[in-house]
């Protein structure tokens, strides 16, 4: 996909949703997280076979300073984009920041 957006701008998502090269840069550098009040939890892998995943990655790490303070990127060790093989991590990751974030 990402070998599509660099030679054509543009590539075909699974799904059939449709990724540009200025909906990346878009997120990278526009996107208006103002509204958000309360502490985000970013999670991401970084398997070396995906590189997709490496730069949404990337991205996210960009903006996390224009997310409310607090707010975390986890990366996954060895996780790809589906995070298959280590769903037991992303939910304990998950329900640790909901226990913090968002008690009963």
């Amino acid at each position: 996909m990402l070998r599509g957006i660099e030679a054509d701008g543009r590539a075909r998502m699974p799904g059939g949703h449709l990724l540009t090269r200025e909906s990346l840069d878009g997120f990278a550098a526009d996107a208006d997280l103002s509204a958000v009040g309360q502490p985000v939890l970013l999670m991401y892998g970084d398997a070396a076979d995906d590189p997709e995943e490496l730069m949404l990655a990337r991205l996210a790490g960009e903006r996390l300073p224009s997310l409310p303070a607090g707010s975390r990127l986890d990366v996954i060790p060895g996780a790809d984009h589906t995070m298959e093989g280590h769903l037991d991590e992303v939910a304990e990751r998950g329900l640790a920041w909901l226990e913090r974030h968002c008690p009963a």
